[in-house]
């Protein structure tokens, strides 16, 4: 079993990702609270294309739960792109994407790149197991200074829930969401320590 499908074709034009199609149905992935296996396969698939658009020299900067979508077979794929760009030496500082997963370096609008991907990551895989985003504020500057502490929070899930939430998956959450864009691990490490399938 492959972990991403190959991509099938791009459009864009020279230094522009527009689109890439991967075949999968419009599912949107499912919103937690999931099983912990269930949220680590999908966790596993969605740092590999991840890994895949770095590789390409891309960043994606709008993960999100609408950004992934099932297949028929039921794996996780990339299917928005509406906000990828290249990471060519440019700075992008603009903030972009869903407020909730932005990176504390987005919010600052300091120059950013492929770690806002992994600080959002995080944020999904904490979705996944807990069933909301780990920064949540009333209000816009509310929400901005949580993500700016980036201290996640396990106290607003159930008791139930918090208890089966393993310390592997909370490690995990944890090193994608270090404030220190660079402290943030790799993707491509991540698959290799295995650290993701074990959760």
């Amino acid at each position: 079993m492959r972990p991403v499908d190959p991509v099938h074709h791009a459009i864009g034009a020279v230094g522009r990702l527009a689109h890439i199609d991967a075949a999968v149905d419009g599912r949107a992935l499912l919103r937690g609270p999931l099983e912990e296996r269930r949220a680590a396969l999908y966790a596993a698939e969605i740092a590999s294309a991840l890994d895949h658009v770095h590789a390409r020299g891309f960043v994606l900067r709008g993960l999100c739960p609408e950004a992934v979508s099932l297949d028929v077979l039921g794996h996780a794929k990339l299917s928005s792109f509406q906000l990828a760009a290249p990471v060519d030496g440019e700075s992008r500082s603009r903030a972009v994407g869903v407020p909730e997963y932005r990176a504390p370096e987005m919010v600052r609008q300091l120059p950013y790149g492929v770690g806002v991907d992994r600080w959002a990551l995080g944020v999904l895989v904490f979705e996944m197991l807990a069933g909301h985003a780990p920064f949540l504020g009333g209000s816009r500057e509310e929400l901005e200074t949580l993500i700016l502490k980036g201290v996640v929070d396990y106290e607003d899930m159930t008791a139930t829930r918090r208890q089966r939430v393993s310390g592997d998956a909370r490690d995990l959450v944890a090193a994608l969401t270090r404030l220190e864009p660079a402290a943030r691990p790799a993707l491509r490490d991540l698959a290799r320590e295995r650290r993701v399938a074990v959760v």
